[in-house]
């Protein structure tokens, strides 16, 4: 159960990025996350 609960998330955030990126936010989004994130979990 977990396992499928796992895959359909990864599918959902795949589908999500794809259509971000066909309007101009796509992998600049998720590069501007994760940076914030790196200032959280204090990677350099």
């Amino acid at each position: 159960m977990l396992l499928a609960l796992l895959i359909l998330d990864g599918i959902l955030l795949g589908v999500v990025i794809l259509l971000q990126s066909g309007k101009g936010g796509g992998l600049a989004a998720v590069g501007g996350g994760s940076a914030a994130t790196d200032g959280v979990l204090g990677g350099r």
